[in-house]
C-alpha cells in the first residue's frame, strides 16, 4: 500500500478504560460493525474504541502492545510513505511453520524499512544468512527429487533422438518404464516414440520434481524449528543478524532482545498454566 501509513495505531480500550493494544482501522471497523464497541474521544486525535464486553484476555501489558509503531524507516529514518515497506525480521515462510502458540506472537518483529534499505538487507546479509541455513540443512535429501532429475535428463536425451529421426531402442523404452515406475507415475508406452508426447512427459515429471522440491524445502525449514527452544534460538539469530548488519538507528524504544526473551517467557508461562495439575 504505497502512500498509505503502515501503522494506524488505533486504540482499543477495555470496559474499564484501560488501553489493551493498538491496531489498524480495519480491526476497529470489525468491532464496530458487530456492535462490540463504541467510539471514544482520544486526546491524540487517533481512532479509538471501547469494548462493551469483557474479553477473555486483557491484552498485553508489555510496552510493545500499547506504544505507537512509527511510520519511519528504522534504518535511515525516512518518513516518506511512498517508499515504506514492512520487513519481517523472522521470515514469514518460517513463521507459518511455527506451532499455533508461537505463530502469532511476533508483531513487534515486523519493522518499517524503505525500499532501498529493505533491498540492501535482503540482498546482502539476509541472503548470506539463508545460504548458511541451506548449508546446515544440506544433509537432508529427497530421493524423489533425485529420481525425477535423472528421468528428466534421460527423457531429454530421448527427445533429441526422436527429433533427429532416431527411434528409441527397446532398452531405452524399458529404462523409461522403470524410471516411471520408480517415480510412481504412468507413461503411455504406445506413444513413447512421439517426440511431442515425450515433451508432455518431461513437463509432467518436472511438475513432480517441483512438488518434491517444495516438500524438501519445507523439511529443511522445519529442521531449524523442531522445538520451542529451537524457535527461540532461531528468532534471536535473525534479530541479531538484522541488528548487527543493518544497524538500525530508529527502532522503537521497546525493541530489544530482552523484550523478545520476555515474550518467550510469557509464552511458556501461559503454556504451563494450561497444563493439568
Amino acid at each position: 500500500m504505497k502512500g498509505a501509513k503502515l501503522y494506524d495505531n488505533c486504540k482499543i480500550y477495555n470496559m474499564d478504560g484501560v488501553l489493551m493494544f493498538r491496531c489498524n482501522k480495519k480491526r476497529i471497523q470489525w468491532y464496530l460493525s458487530r456492535g462490540l464497541a463504541e467510539r471514544v474521544e482520544d486526546s491524540e486525535g487517533i481512532d479509538a474504541i471501547k469494548l462493551n464486553f469483557k474479553p477473555k484476555g486483557q491484552g498485553s501489558i508489555e510496552e510493545l502492545a500499547v506504544n505507537p509503531a512509527l511510520n519511519k524507516c528504522v534504518c535511515c529514518g525516512t518518513e516518506d510513505l511512498s517508499v515504506l515497506t514492512k520487513h519481517h525480521i523472522v521470515p514469514r515462510e518460517f513463521r507459518t511453520l511455527f506451532p499455533t502458540h508461537m505463530k502469532n506472537r511476533f508483531g513487534f518483529l515486523i519493522v518499517p524499512l524503505c525500499i532501498k534499505c529493505h533491498v540492501e538487507y535482503e540482498t546482502t546479509s539476509a541472503k548470506a544468512f539463508r545460504k548458511r541455513l541451506n548449508e546446515q540443512a544440506s544433509h537432508l535429501k529427497s530421493e524423489e527429487v533425485e529420481k525425477a532429475h535423472k528421468m528428466i535428463a534421460f527423457m531429454n536425451e530421448c527427445k533429441e533422438y526422436l527429433e533427429n529421426g532416431v527411434p528409441l531402442s527397446t532398452e531405452e523404452i524399458s529404462s523409461l518404464e522403470k524410471m516411471a515406475n520408480d517415480l510412481d507415475c504412468t507413461i503411455d508406452l504406445s506413444r513413447i516414440q512421439d517426440e511431442y508426447y515425450i515433451r508432455e512427459c518431461i513437463t509432467f515429471v518436472k511438475d513432480i520434481c517441483r512438488d518434491a522440491q517444495n516438500k524438501l524445502a519445507i523439511e529443511k525449514k522445519k529442521f531449524f524449528i523442531q522445538t520451542d527452544k529451537d524457535i527461540e534460538d532461531f528468532c534471536r539469530a535473525w534479530v541479531n543478524d538484522f541488528l548487527e548488519s543493518s544497524k538500525p538507528k530508529f527502532l522503537p524504544a521497546y525493541f530489544s532482545i530482552e523484550v523478545l526473551n520476555k515474550m518467550f517467557e510469557n509464552i511458556q508461562s501461559k503454556l504451563k498454566s494450561k497444563q493439568p495439575a
